[in-house]
This record gives structure tokens, C-alpha cells and sequence, in this order.
């Protein structure tokens, strides 16, 4: 079956069996990022490094996958020829966290996964950045909730306001 994904006409998932999909997307696929080893990577990274004719192109993570959300059969935003040379991970002592849902047990694909880090500076939080996965075609991040917790004491409160800036535009479209 040849799927948006798969340079397909439809996505199969949208209107039916859609449970394991996207609930953010910046198209008409639902196929979510799964990649659970690299959302764990990319709570340190900062940038990627990329070969881009002939010449090196620093690029944000959010830059990295930005084409993915708009664009079905894209996995990243590097150009055929492009080739990551290398991504920069801050040598600062940060706490990071990752968790996953899944239904079955830690082997099986994540429902849900996140991947927390900051630096944590007379308690309280320094460039901290939170990414989900399993939700969207790319690691997703909302720049708003990593301003908000900058300087924050992390408190039950605190992670709550976070987690609802985050999941901001799913309960303005579950509303409609």
C-alpha cells in the first residue's frame, strides 16, 4: 500500500486505524517519529554540523527536522548530497530525564516518550529544553514551554504549566 509517506495519494491512518499516529502535524500524514534513541540523543544536542555544498551549515535539532512536519515524505531536512558531519553536545553537567508509555513493556514502541534536560543553577533551571516523541513526524518541541521553565524552580506546578503549553494546540483542536 502506498501511503503519503511512501509518495502515495492518502494517508490510510487519517481516517482509519490511527491510535499508534501523530496527534501534531503540519500535513496531511500522521506517521509519528518512533526513533526513541535519538530523542534520548537530542536532549544534549545543540546543533548538527552538516556538509551542505561543499560547505558546513550549522542547524538547530528544530532546523534538523523542520521539512518533516511539512512535508509526508521527508524524514529530516538535509538535501540529497547533504551529510551531518557532527552534532555539538555541550560538555556542561546538565540532569536529564527520558520516559516512555508504551503498551506492552519497555521493547515495544513508545506511545509517548520525553526527553528532558537543563542545567540546574542554585535550583533552578538553566537552558532547559523537553522534547516528546511518538506524537508528531518530528521530535516535538514548543519553544514557549522551554522559555517558560527557563529560571523556574521545577515544582509540580511549574511541570504542569510546561506540560500544558506543550500540549496547547491538541487541546484548542479537541475543543473544536
Amino acid at each position: 500500500m502506498l501511503c503519503l509517506k511512501k509518495e502515495g495519494d492518502m494517508c490510510y491512518a487519517r481516517h482509519g486505524e490511527n491510535k499508534y499516529h501523530s496527534l501534531f502535524t503540519g500535513n496531511n500524514c500522521i506517521s509519528p517519529w518512533c526513533r526513541t534513541w535519538r530523542l534520548r540523543l537530542l536532549r544534549w544536542m545543540r546543533v548538527a554540523v552538516v556538509q551542505r555544498e561543499g560547505k558546513p551549515v550549522r542547524m538547530t535539532m528544530a532546523e534538523l527536522y523542520a521539512k518533516a512536519y511539512d512535508n509526508p515524505t521527508s524524514h529530516n531536512s538535509l538535501n540529497p548530497g547533504d551529510m551531518i558531519l557532527k552534532v555539538e553536545i555541550p560538555t556542561a553537567r546538565t540532569h536529564s530525564a527520558y520516559l516512555q508509555t508504551s503498551e506492552k513493556h519497555e521493547f515495544d514502541w513508545a506511545l509517548v516518550s520525553c526527553a528532558a534536560a537543563a542545567k540546574v543553577v542554585d535550583g533552578k533551571l538553566s537552558q532547559p529544553r523537553v522534547a516528546l516523541g511518538s506524537i508528531s513526524p518530528v521530535p516535538h518541541q514548543v519553544e514557549a514551554a522551554n522559555k517558560f521553565l527557563e529560571g523556574k524552580i521545577l515544582d509540580e506546578g511549574t511541570a504542569n504549566q510546561a506540560a500544558d503549553m506543550i500540549l496547547k494546540k491538541r487541546q484548542a483542536a479537541r475543543a473544536q
